[in-house]
Parts: structure tokens; C-alpha cells; sequence
């Protein structure tokens, strides 16, 4: 794969598919901007990629930019030392993000909030920042990273999915919005996977979160390399939409031309949501 700008900006860096990115951007010898707010996972990616790129002897540019995405002033700033530094940018992935389960009505109105301003604000922030310099430049690359929940929308997690709904609408517009402009818009929406993300997970329930834990660590689909690895490859050949594994793939085909099937299996499984709920209900009261 060949690029014209071989430099990239990861938000998210400092651990997980954002660490797994830099990773392989590292390895095919780009430049690499790690932002991120965790400050000590950042610097753990760059000894990473450092400790890599001196056993291949590669020569990369690697610096880190302490970003929260929820913060456009801060975003200014990004632009400003990319620019300082390397007067263009070729790839920026928008990649940081976080988890939330509840059922409505449950939980605190500031985790909504919470989700809803870094994962899909966050996400509107970088390509809005970035976009005008690509179109000066007359090409880029925008990753977005949102999730298979985004197309299925799977119970008590309503913020999330909204929130990776939304990445996925405004992926798909800008696909086609900034095509003329030589900019490929790219969004990726991979199943579950061995992650920290439920590390940072909100809920009011500790049951949900427990679930959640399970799916993301029991069931991984795919490694978070090789997922990484897919979605650059979709990014590099243009792709509108990346679903990186089968299972994931056939999930989302059954939900556009087959939805009387899903529809059907997601009733199944609220109803035995909430048949757990009056269980655990039940249980509480006869512990009183």
C-alpha cells in the first residue's frame, strides 16, 4: 500500500485498536501523531513503536499530543502542531471512544452525555478540524471507528448505539461529500473483541456490566491486529464501510435484507433481559 502523505493522526492511541493502529502504521514506515488523554498509556504506545522501530531500524517521526476529544480548542491546537511539524497530513483515524450500558430511564443523564460528546463529537470534531487541510492539499484519508452495534442496535445500551449510528451517518455522507475533493472517508464497525473498553465502561447496573465484560472477553471474533490490519486495507482501497469479520458481516446483512430475522431474535432477548431483571429484583427483596 502506498500513500502520498505518509504521516498519520490516531486519536485514542494509548491503548487498544488505537495502539494496535500505530503499530501497523509504524511498521509500514509512516510518521505517527499519538494523541490521546491518557497520558500514561501514550507513552507506553511510543516506547512500543520506539522499541519496534529501532529492532526494524526504521526512521519514523513518533511524537504524542495529550487530546480530549470533546474539546474543539484543543483540536486547534492538534492541527497547529501537525501543521508546525509536518506542513500536511495523509491519514487521520478517529479512533478514541468509550462504552456505556443501561436501560432508559436508568443511570444519570451525564453518561449519556459523556458517551455522546467523545464518541460521536469527538469523532465530528477531528473530521471538521482536518477536512479544510485536506481539501487545500486535494487528498486524505478519514478513518472512523464505530461499531456493529451502530447497525444492530442491541438493547440497554442506547446511548452507544446512537452514538455509533451516528459515526456511521456522518461517515457515510462525508464518503461521498468530500470524494471530489480527493479525501477517502472510510468507518469501521467491527463486532465484539478483546479490548480494554469496558475498563472505562459507565452503568448503573452491575449485572449489565458484567455481560458486557463477557461478551467483549469470551467472544473476540477477531484479534485487535488483525482488525486493525482490515480496516487500513478498506481505508487504502476506498472503501465506504468496513466490517471486519463474518459473523459481523452476515449480522449486518440480515439486518438490511433479512430484518423480520433479527427483529425476531432481538424481541428473544429483551424479553429475557427483563425476565432476568424480576429475577434479580425479586432476589434483592428477599435478601431485605
Amino acid at each position: 500500500m502506498t500513500d502520498l502523505i505518509n504521516n498519520v493522526v490516531i486519536t485514542g492511541a494509548g491503548s487498544g485498536l488505537g495502539r494496535a493502529f500505530a503499530l501497523q502504521f509504524a511498521h509500514m514506515g509512516y510518521d505517527i501523531c499519538l494523541s490521546d488523554i491518557n497520558e500514561e498509556g501514550l507513552q507506553q504506545t511510543l516506547t512500543l513503536i520506539t522499541e519496534a522501530g529501532a529492532q526494524q531500524g526504521l526512521k519514523i517521526d513518533i511524537w504524542t499530543f495529550n487530546l480530549d476529544v470533546r474539546n474543539p480548542s484543543q483540536w486547534q491546537d492538534l492541527l497547529a502542531a501537525v501543521v508546525a511539524r509536518w506542513g500536511c497530513v495523509g491519514t487521520v483515524i478517529n479512533n478514541a471512544g468509550v462504552a456505556h450500558a443501561d436501560r432508559m430511564g436508568d443511570g444519570q443523564w451525564q453518561d449519556w452525555q459523556w458517551v455522546l460528546d467523545i464518541n460521536l463529537k469527538g469523532v465530528m470534531l477531528g473530521c471538521h478540524t482536518f477536512t479544510p487541510l485536506m481539501k487545500q492539499q486535494g487528498h486524505g484519508r478519514l478513518l472512523n471507528i464505530a461499531s456493529l452495534a451502530g447497525i444492530m442496535n442491541p438493547p440497554t445500551m442506547s446511548a452507544y448505539n446512537v452514538s455509533k449510528a451516528g459515526v456511521i451517518a456522518l461517515s457515510d455522507t462525508l464518503h461521498f461529500e468530500l470524494k471530489p475533493y480527493g479525501i477517502d472517508v472510510t468507518v469501521l464497525c467491527p463486532n465484539f473483541f478483546k479490548t480494554n473498553l469496558n475498563d472505562s465502561m459507565r452503568s448503573s447496573d452491575a449485572n449489565l456490566k458484567k455481560s458486557s465484560k463477557r461478551l467483549i472477553e469470551d467472544k473476540p471474533s477477531m484479534s485487535v491486529d488483525d482488525i486493525a490490519a482490515t480496516a487500513i486495507k478498506a481505508l487504502f482501497q476506498g472503501k465506504r464501510l468496513c466490517v471486519p469479520d463474518t459473523m459481523g458481516r452476515f449480522a449486518a446483512f440480515a439486518k438490511t435484507y433479512l430484518p423480520f430475522i433479527v427483529r425476531r431474535k432481538i424481541r428473544v432477548i429483551s424479553q429475557g433481559m427483563r425476565q432476568r431483571e424480576l429475577k434479580q429484583k425479586q432476589l434483592a427483596q428477599s435478601d431485605q
